[in-house]
């Protein structure tokens, strides 16, 4: 059953000495797949931020935040449990890849179940996926593309379980495909970008 949570973040860019903060809710489906909206707390953008993942609660959580691409490029968030709070590296996600920013907290806590408040995050989703610019949409329709595979490996390394070799094969199978046309469509778009 879906399940909703609030969460919070602090975290500090490489070579700044502010903290920076944003927090929201997300719904949490049952494989650990999360989508929800955040708002920026001390940031320059003030609307709206989805939010996607994997979240296993008590053992870690893969985050991906995006807000219009003109305003920040797209930003990770791994974390492990550290007490009641996960801890963990942040990283910008650039035409050419990621790249270590940071460190970050994010605190999660779970929220009574209620039709009401569900149905209204859902239209908030279902709004920010609708009007998502192109470069955001196609980073998030990757993600989710891999979802279910994503779901297994963060769920499995969160748990300190391994794969054998016939489920790396079979995940294997649906993550190379995809790295071949996100590296192919990246290096298209670099090479548009030096020609412009």
């Amino acid at each position: 059953m879906q399940q909703i949570f609030n969460a919070k973040c602090s975290f500090i860019i490489d070579g700044d000495t502010r903290v920076s903060s944003w927090d929201g809710s997300f719904l949490l489906d049952d494989d650990g797949w999360f989508e929800g909206i955040v708002n920026d707390t001390s940031g320059i953008y003030q609307g709206d931020n989805f939010i996607f993942g994997v979240h296993i609660p008590g053992k870690g959580i893969e985050l991906y935040k995006l807000a219009p691409i003109d305003i920040r490029y797209p930003m990770v968030f791994h974390g492990d449990i550290a007490g009641n709070v996960y801890m963990g590296e942040l990283e910008n996600v650039t035409l050419l890849g990621p790249t270590h920013s940071g460190a970050s907290n994010i605190v999660t806590r779970e929220k009574q179940y209620d039709d009401d408040i569900v149905q209204e995050l859902e239209s908030k989703i279902n709004s920010y996926k609708t009007g998502m610019d192109d470069i955001c949409a196609l980073f998030y329709g990757r993600y989710l593309e891999i979802r279910d595979a994503l779901c297994q490996i963060f769920s499995r390394n969160f748990e300190g379980k391994y794969f054998t070799a016939e489920e790396a094969d079979e995940l294997m199978k649906v993550l190379g495909p995809m790295n071949e046309k996100v590296l192919n469509e990246t290096a298209q778009e670099a090479a548009c970008q030096y020609l412009r």
